[in-house]
């Protein structure tokens, strides 16, 4: 998947390539191609006290250095305050296929890394295959750099104080009062450091956020391994919350085939598609509180937010099959459904769950009807959330919280006061950055599917659709004669207060599978998007020509948030600008041929930045750097579903009402 092939790396272009490997438990080992802490979430083993969330660091990585002839090596690659340490010199090969394999070349001796968490456990293995082609005796350090803070913190004395170390048999034991860490050897003799803490720690990319503070870690111990001349050895180092009989090359070879049974169960063969569907488990997590699946919004920060999880839903489990997982998941959402919404934020264990989205729940309707068309399982959702459903129209329709009700053109008011409850939410303090109380476009548009699926699932079902049919007809008929704008040849963003801004929300009226916008209209405003809003690297989230129009996300937070939906480019608004491409273009092939170029330009990006992973957002002007999130599951899913959609299945008739 990805390959450095030959030759000492500088830093720079590898300290910011991050990979993500989840463990199922909202967990993950993380690391650059150079071992650095590009962030303060890159952690080799991080424990979910509550799985998804509650995520404490417990060991941030290790740092190998290499002696020959009484000269020592480091191989550690780590900015901090006052130098650089670059050990990445000595790196001479790294793929990243499933799991990372970096190989480096010391002065005759070979030293070959691969790593890989334990799924649906707090553990990691990291396998070495050392070989000493010198005629010495060598001698091989593995330091561990302990942690005691809560994911995305930093390290302070006081943090590390706390910890305490003592060994047992043949492993190291830090415990933190709460919880500890077995770090477990296969070869190798203890020794004490005499400088106990690594300090001066400078996560890059928090720095250039506006984090100025530095990191550190508890060093008070390494194992040395000596090789004698000719010598190879195979040295398993794993870490883990538990005593547990560890082995690393066990670990990665579970790894390696829980992915491919994985792909297996997809019975898709595309590389791409593969590729992608690796990536989208990255965010499939268990969750604590209701005993059931869930979908994280991204790594490394995110938990699991209603909206998200629904737009993500058919990439990260109906293509590839995973329909077990997909009920857990819309039925976790039917627990907490009240007054029509479902959470944006679940709750944590003895917390509520928090409401505040007019869209998550009418993406639910979305993901109820895709999970259909996938599985054929109609008596799933007819048996189980029809009722559920039924409830989101009714509080929609007559009126439910954040001012959330239907007007009497048949459209969906929503927000009020501060309220944000689109996607569009960014608020900082009193300041509301993208104002959309009124209509939203997008909003009516998912309205109207839901309305279509409503009817849809009344029919089957066998009650009367008739009134589901009425107002699917109303609402057409006041969209298209209220959001049209004559003179940006555009939809309006928001109705009632008009909005003329030129925003990628006006694709939901094409590119969902009811289509509410007349195509006539829709060929026009399509064009309008295609010229203002598309980007390489996603769909901007305001036409270019806007005088408000902001083409870097960077700075500190207040800079970030003033720019994070006024042009950054989002991959995920992608997935709908590619359906509504191709609706447009009645699957023409040279339709086909443009898609095609689409994904072949993610599938480069995916070597870059964060690996096998898609990015929250970029900067909407080239080079459209990487920016947000590293690793955003509606950016993987929505990449996946419409690729599959359109060009694997495209010959397959997705079936409408209208």
């Amino acid at each position: 998947m990805y390959n450095y092939i030959k030759g000492a790396m500088d830093l720079e272009p590898t300290n910011h390539n991050e990979f993500y490997m989840p463990n199922g438990l909202g967990g993950y080992l993380s690391s650059t191609i150079s071992n650095n802490c590009y962030r303060k979430h890159n952690a080799y083993l991080i424990h979910s006290f509550e799985a998804p969330v509650k995520r404490q660091v417990l060991l941030a990585k290790v740092i190998e250095a290499i002696t020959v002839e009484g000269k020592e090596y480091s191989l550690d690659s780590q900015e901090y305050s006052d130098h650089l340490a670059n050990g990445n010199s000595y790196i001479d090969e790294f793929s990243y296929d499933f799991i990372p394999r970096v190989k480096y070349l010391v002065e005759g001796v070979s030293l070959i890394k691969r790593m890989a968490p334990l799924y649906n456990k707090s553990a990691i293995g990291i396998e070495y295959s050392i070989e000493n082609n010198t005629s010495a005796i060598v001698e091989v350090a593995f330091m561990p750099l302990f942690s005691n803070k809560p994911l995305g913190e930093i390290d302070t004395y006081e943090s590390l104080e706390a910890l305490r170390g003592s060994r047992g048999n043949g492993e190291y034991i830090m415990d933190n009062g709460d919880i500890s860490c077995h770090l477990s050897y296969s070869d190798g003799e203890v020794v004490e450091n005499s400088n106990k803490y690594i300090t001066n720690m400078l996560p890059r990319f928090d720095y250039n956020t506006g984090d100025k503070r530095l990191d550190m870690a508890y060093t008070p111990i390494k194992i040395v391994v000596k090789l004698k001349p000719k010598e190879k050895k195979l040295i398993s180092i794993a870490a883990s919350t538990e005593s547990l009989a560890l082995d690393s090359s066990s670990i990665i070879n579970a790894y390696l085939d829980r992915y491919e049974n994985i792909l297996k169960e997809s019975k898709i063969k595309d590389s791409f598609a593969r590729r992608l569907i690796i990536s989208a488990d990255s965010f499939v997590s268990s969750r604590k509180s209701t005993g059931k699946k869930t979908i994280l919004a991204g790594l490394p920060w995110f938990a699991d937010w209603g909206r998200d999880t629904m737009i993500s839903f058919t990439g990260c489990l109906l293509v590839p099959k995973r329909f077990s997982e997909a009920r857990e998941v819309l039925l976790s959402f039917k627990e907490y459904e009240r007054r029509g919404l479902i959470p944006n934020m679940f709750p944590t264990l003895g917390e509520e769950p928090i409401y505040n989205t007019v869209d998550g729940s009418l993406w639910y309707f979305i993901a109820c009807y895709r999970y259909i068309k996938y599985s054929k399982d109609k008596d799933f959702i007819l048996d189980n959330l029809y009722d559920t459903l039924y409830s989101i129209y009714y509080n929609y329709k007559n009126g439910t919280d954040f001012n959330i009700h239907m007007d009497k053109d048949g459209l969906i008011i929503a927000g009020d006061n501060l309220d944000q409850v689109t996607w569009m939410d960014v608020r900082v303090g009193d300041l509301v950055v993208t104002p959309r109380h009124g209509k939203p476009v997008e909003i009516n548009a998912l309205w109207y599917n839901a309305l279509a699926i409503m009817e849809y699932l009344a029919r089957l079902k066998g009650k009367d659709y008739l009134e589901f049919r009425r107002l699917k007809a109303k609402v057409k008929r006041s969209f298209n004669k209220k959001f049209y704008n004559e003179d940006l040849k555009s939809l309006y963003d928001v109705c009632d207060p008009a909005d003329p801004s030129v925003r990628p929300n006006q694709l939901f009226a094409m590119g969902l599978p009811f289509k509410v916008l007349k195509r006539a209209t829709a060929e026009i405003v399509f064009k309008t998007v295609e010229s203002e809003l598309y980007n390489t690297h996603g769909i901007r989230t305001l036409s270019s020509k806007d005088p408000r129009y902001k083409s870097k996300y960077e700075g500190d937070l207040m800079s970030r948030d003033l720019a994070y939906h006024m042009g950054t480019a989002w991959p995920w608004l992608m997935g709908v600008y590619i359906d509504s491409y191709m609706y447009l273009n009645h699957n023409s092939k040279e339709a086909i041929n443009e898609v095609k170029k689409i994904f072949s330009n993610f599938n480069s990006y995916m070597h870059e930045y964060c690996l096998n992973g898609t990015a929250e957002i970029y900067d909407g002007d080239e080079p459209n750097i990487s920016r947000g999130c590293s690793n955003q599951a509606w950016s993987t899913a929505e990449l996946l579903r419409s690729y599959y959609e359109n060009l694997l299945k495209r010959h397959e008739k997705i079936e409408t009402l209208d």
